[in-house]
């Protein structure tokens, strides 16, 4: 342990096994305090995909999926997009859900391919294995994280593209008739 002020003090958690430890405190390694505090410790957290991969930039809410591997309900977990942190809710071991924040400068939007976004820069697997190099799209291709317990990012990141949300200018018709079969022309 380092010594900050005379209240506090600064350690490492040494490896333990996945469970609720008890922590207290020696100033000679012999005789320990009999108050202690617990820490719970967890396996190792992998993010494996999420989806939908993309949602609007200044509409918020998109509901996001990630999908993993030794995901734990605790009240505290945290999904970080970019920069900017949501409540993640849990579903299971393998599954958890946040709702995306707005991106905080929709100016960062750049006139992007969707073939040239990847999983991850040292990878070549593209984000849209199917997409072409036209038409360009508004958007911004940011990391998405997990902080399990609002603290500890996990090591594993994905990635998610914030795109140019959809504007409806006009709309040809009002109405139509109940069977259907009308055409309606939509510009924006």
């Amino acid at each position: 342990a380092h010594f900050m002020t005379p209240t506090q003090i600064y350690c490492i958690a040494p490896q333990l096994s996945r469970g609720l430890h008890h922590m207290t405190l020696s100033r000679n390694g012999q005789d320990f305090s009999t108050a202690f505090k617990s820490m719970y410790f967890y396996d190792d957290i992998i993010l494996s995909a999420l989806e939908p991969l993309s949602g609007p930039a200044k509409i918020a809410g998109t509901r996001v999926h990630l999908y993993g591997y030794n995901f734990f309900n605790n009240s505290m977990a945290m999904c970080m997009f970019h920069e900017s942190l949501v409540p993640a809710k849990f579903i299971s071991s393998e599954e958890l859900v946040c709702d995306s924040p707005q991106l905080f400068a929709a100016s960062q939007l750049r006139w992007t391919p969707l073939n040239e976004h990847r999983h991850n820069s040292d990878t070549f697997k593209p984000l849209f294995p199917m997409s072409h190099g036209y038409p360009l799209f508004r958007s911004e291709l940011v990391d998405v994280k997990l902080l399990m317990n609002a603290q500890d990012i996990v090591a594993s990141s994905l990635k998610y593209l914030y795109q140019d949300d959809l504007t409806v200018d006009y709309i040809s018709r009002s109405d139509g008739c109940k069977r259907g079969g009308a055409h309606i022309f939509l510009s924006g």
